[in-house]
């Protein structure tokens, strides 16, 4: 995967053709348009767009739809906009009220279905409600104001206390119940009336949701036409001409020569340099096509530095198998995506989404075999044991080996910036000199931990990886130190900025420790498994009931721990990707390259 290199293109025509050749640059879709600070905001939505697409939002969430229209003479897309939004807003007071009256419903019914009498009828006393636990039955007797049980369950009584005032809140040990003024069978009324209303409005929706194809027409062209108004603010008209700069893929100049020979236009092209801030065009490789979907959720690099997308595709699959470490839940991951393979078919994003999701399902299946972890149970002695190369109860060898795969990941991140530019060799002296050290200090611990070895009465292991370590040391020195006096800084202060990356040492340190949670999250999601078969187990060998609440036990601690470990494989692996990679990497921030293009071809 790369990112594509650009040209800086210079389109000049006459003034009088300018709506034609931004709609041919339209049609094209190949370009992206430079914006200045004095350009317009001709792209903003306007509110009829917002509210358009508010509309189709709301219909399309409905259950049912019906045939959508494709050609309707009548159609007025501010009115059919209007009456969706209308019925949504109506919608939602409607289902509010229900649920108001639902509640008060439910607060009521224990009480009967009663009305009050007229306060004057009754020297303006008032009835107050109390719903008292039996075991407070006693506070009743130190009451002074008259007072009634009117119902009771197996754990309240229903207490009515007449008074004039509202009592104090301290009269009872609970709180006083709030019934409303409304008596049961009017609330029951209302509820009926609004649950008619609501099906109503969801009916005009249903009715609505025919104008779904107009109005996606209607704002295809609205898009269209506001896109091609934001061109046209950003060109520069003088003397009769116009000039609109744009970025446009080296590799279609020659195409480009000859649309504009075709289209009355004339344009320069000269290559980006490093002074420009072009977007980001990723170029996928077909294998690694997902990768580029990873590097837009945090950040996309940027167009001078290199593209990260094939090595978070390859370590993000392996370090989630790694938080897995079950062969059970790949296999079972595995159906899952089977079954929603071709639904995901029909989109772009769900293509590349499934895509990735099997490399993920293979690697955490084969690093699930290689763990021997089964659903939490081992393989045995069976032909599979055979293939069980690496324990997770080993806490040493499962230790050094993900620190290994850190230091690799960050050796990796180090050597890739090199790619983005032409990078000067003090650059390549500092990004050497981290990986020596990374790469030393790794080896210092793991020969200095080679006990009962052949290298346990050996030495020259380690004096080979203390001085890997001090040369890499020296080596980050230096280079900062050859970068200081390039940008002419001076001796002393090129000295001085020359120990200032060297604290960045504890940095190293510490993004290298922070692999070990690759370790412990797969420990800890082996651990939960065998944990849950052993307590269903237990259960199920005692028969009878307990075997039901074994076999429950088994589903839902399985359940659970399968989600805990997605979660887990998800988040941290885009963490180790995104945090400890980039910032070793350095692939900077980049935008987008967002195409001028027409999204309907039948546009005018």
């Amino acid at each position: 995967m790369s990112i594509v290199p650009l040209v800086k293109v210079t389109v000049a025509a006459s003034s009088r053709d300018q709506s034609q050749v931004l709609k041919t640059l339209q049609h094209y879709g190949q370009c992206h348009l430079i914006a200045d600070d004095k350009a317009s905001s001709g792209a903003s939505q306007t509110a009829r767009d917002a509210d358009g697409k508010l509309a189709l939002k709301f219909l399309k969430g409905g259950a049912q739809q019906r045939r959508r229209l494709n050609h309707f003479a009548q159609f007025d897309f501010q009115q059919t906009v209007a009456a969706a939004l209308a019925v949504k807003q109506q919608l939602r007071e409607c289902e509010q009220q229900l649920e108001k009256v639902r509640q008060r419903i439910e607060l009521v019914r224990p009480w009967g279905d009663f009305d009050f009498p007229p306060r004057q009828t009754i020297g303006h006393y008032r009835f107050w409600f109390y719903l008292l636990p039996m075991s407070k039955r006693r506070a009743l007797t130190e009451l002074t104001l008259p007072w009634q049980i009117v119902g009771r369950s197996n754990t309240k009584l229903y207490v009515v206390v007449i008074s004039q005032h509202e009592p104090s809140p301290t009269l009872l040990p609970v709180t006083r119940q709030h019934l409303g003024a409304k008596p049961l069978s009017q609330l029951l009324q209302e509820q009926d009336t609004l649950e008619q209303k609501l099906d109503e409005l969801y009916h005009q929706r249903y009715l609505l949701t025919r104008f779904i194809g107009l109005i996606e027409k209607h704002m295809i062209v609205a898009d269209n036409r506001t896109f091609a108004n934001y061109a046209r603010s950003l060109c520069r008209v003088s003397g009769g001409f116009f000039t609109l700069k744009i970025w446009l893929p080296k590799k279609r100049v020659a195409e480009f020569e000859t649309l504009a020979a075709h289209n009355r236009f004339a344009f320069t092209a000269r290559t980006a340099n490093a002074e420009d801030l072009p977007p980001t065009l990723l170029a996928p490789n077909k294998w690694f096509k997902s990768g580029a979907l990873l590097a837009g959720v945090y950040q996309l690099p940027s167009y001078h530095a290199w593209d990260p997308s094939a090595h978070l595709y390859l370590f993000f699959s392996l370090f989630f198998a790694m938080i897995l470490s079950d062969a059970g839940y790949a296999l079972l991951l595995g159906g899952v995506l089977g079954c929603y393979w071709r639904r995901l078919e029909h989109s772009a994003l769900g293509r590349d989404l499934r895509w990735l999701a099997a490399v993920m399902v293979i690697t955490a299946l084969a690093w699930g075999i290689l763990v021997g972890s089964y659903f939490g149970v081992s393989p045995g002695n069976g032909w599979l044991s055979h293939l069980h190369l690496l324990d997770l109860d080993n806490y040493q060898i499962m230790m050094q080996l993900s620190v290994f795969i850190g230091v690799l990941h960050i050796v990796v991140a180090n050597f890739s910036a090199l790619k983005g530019e032409i990078a000067p060799r003090s650059k390549w002296l500092s990004k050497a000199g981290w990986s020596a050290m990374a790469l030393g200090g790794f080896f210092w611990w793991l020969f200095a931990g080679l006990s009962h070895t052949v290298f346990a009465n050996e030495l020259w292991p380690v004096w080979c990886a203390q001085g890997l370590l001090a040369l890499g040391f020296v080596a980050v020195g230096v280079g900062s130190v050859w970068r200081s006096l390039n940008d002419n800084q001076g001796w002393w202060r090129s000295l001085a900025n020359g120990f200032l990356p060297l604290l960045n040492s504890s940095k190293l340190f510490g993004d290298t420790l922070s692999y070990m949670r690759l370790f412990a999250l797969g420990l800890a999601s082996a651990s939960l498994a065998v944990t849950f078969n052993q307590l269903a187990m237990h259960n199920i060998h005692q028969g009878g009931l307990a075997l039901a609440g074994g076999l429950l036990i088994l589903l839902f601690g399985h359940s659970v721990n399968l989600l805990l470990a997605i979660m887990a494989g998800v988040v941290h692996g885009l963490r180790l990707n995104f945090i400890e990679f980039y910032n070793w990497g350095e692939p900077g921030e980049g935008y987008p390259f967002v195409p001028f293009s027409c999204r309907d071809l039948s546009y005018e």
